[in-house]
Formats: C-alpha cells, sequence, structure tokens
C-alpha cells in the first residue's frame, strides 16, 4: 500500500488538506478504489434535531461503482470507525506475535511480514521498526 500526502486529482474541495491517502493515478486509472483524509480548514456545523454536530475532518472514499463519498466526521468518528475496524482486522488476520506468541491486542498493533506477524515491541527489537522520537517507521531491511 501506497501512502501519501497529495490531493488526488478527483478531490473538488480546495478547502480541506490532506493527512494520508492511500491513492495514485496508476491504481486509478486501472480502477482500483482508494480513501482520503483529510481536515477541513473551518469546522462544519449541523444541527440534527437536538444534536449538534461540529465536524472538522473529512474522510472519502472512492469506488468506481459508486464514485466519491465524502464524510465530515470529528475524532469521535475517527475513534469510533478506529475501533470497528480493528474489530474486522482481528477476525480477518491472524493477530498472534510469531515471536513472542502474545495474542489478543487490535489487529492494527501488528505488523506483517512475509505472511508473519509481529507485535510492536519484536518488529522494534527485530529491526522491522525504528521509532524517531515521534513516529514508528518501517525500516527498508533490517
Amino acid at each position: 500500500m501506497n501512502y501519501n500526502h497529495n490531493r488526488p486529482r478527483v478531490c473538488l474541495d480546495h478547502n480541506c488538506h490532506c493527512i494520508m491517502n492511500c491513492y495514485t493515478d496508476e491504481h486509478f486509472d486501472l480502477g482500483y478504489s482508494f480513501n482520503c483524509i483529510g481536515k477541513m480548514d473551518e469546522e462544519n456545523s449541523t444541527r440534527w434535531n437536538q444534536v449538534l454536530h461540529k465536524n472538522g475532518y473529512v474522510h472519502c472514499i472512492y469506488t468506481p461503482f459508486k464514485g466519491l463519498i465524502r464524510y465530515m466526521i470529528n475524532a469521535n468518528d475517527a475513534e469510533i470507525s478506529y475501533q470497528m475496524m480493528a474489530k474486522i482486522l482481528e477476525d480477518a488476520y491472524h493477530t498472534e506475535c510469531c515471536e513472542c506468541h502474545e495474542t489478543g491486542r487490535e489487529g492494527m498493533n501488528y505488523l506483517r511480514i512475509k505472511d508473519k506477524y509481529y507485535c510492536t515491541r519484536c518488529a522494534v527489537r527485530l529491526g522491522y521498526l525504528t521509532w524517531d522520537g515521534k513516529y514508528y517507521i518501517v525500516a527498508d531491511k533490517p
């Protein structure tokens, strides 16, 4: 997967600044889908019945069959989506570290290398991940 910060060419919102996406022109031209997340210049507030919804982020999903679907979200929405997607990963992928045999952590906390799964601690210890003080960085070669 190729992650970047470039605005996809189908994005029309110049008030949204891309945080991350999995878009490339080559994959788009071949017919692949992609996701993009961004932060809006101004928070969007909408009242629905008794609830005021304040959204400062955008999650866009593009599929060749449905086109571009744009969700305005906030941090709470993102947290719920993250937890739900982690449950899918737990179900879909074997989440046991092949080194220390740890289980039970969310699938997103495992690094898959050549069909083997490593917890973050073992991935760092083995040189698959490094820590720069702010982010984990996937090493080119351990």
